[in-house]
């Protein structure tokens, strides 16, 4: 399990500190902490990614406006870099969600930006997408979708 302070303010007091536990393979990571296991240690809350997901970012992702949206993108790109920043890997939801929300929102330019500097990575799921987008928004085009 690889632990990083993703907030990372030395000046913090222990108390408000929020570390989120991960691993390459997310199922491990879990098994290892049982449910009714303390979830402060040392004055660190312990917070894994599928938490994260499931009880932070959906709910508020569902309840934001356009403009909440566009800030939760700000907030999960913020998310990916602390994680590389220590050597983590992305969970496999966030470059999803951020894509899903790009394309809700029909934010072409910036999905667009974050495709071309490869910060979301490309997926064949996202090129099945953007192909149906492509298909659906030019009638004429010589490239058709067959799924």
């Amino acid at each position: 399990i690889q632990k990083a302070n993703l907030f990372g303010f030395a000046n913090t007091p222990k108390q408000h500190r929020v570390t989120v536990y991960g691993s390459h393979n997310q199922s491990s990571a879990v098994e290892r902490v049982e449910d009714d296991a303390p979830r402060v240690v040392s004055g660190e809350v312990l917070i894994f990614h599928n938490e994260l997901e499931e009880k932070v970012l959906n709910p508020l992702i569902q309840e934001f406006d356009r403009k909440g949206k566009l800030y939760m993108i700000s907030v999960l790109l913020e998310y990916m870099r602390c994680l590389n920043e220590f050597d983590m890997p992305s969970p496999e939801y966030i470059p999803r969600t951020i894509t899903q929300i790009l394309l809700e929102l029909e934010e072409w330019n910036y999905l667009r930006s974050l495709l071309q500097y490869q910060v979301v990575p490309d997926s064949q799921e996202l090129a099945q997408e953007l192909l149906k987008l492509g298909t659906r928004n030019n009638p004429r085009s010589s490239v058709k979708y067959h799924p």
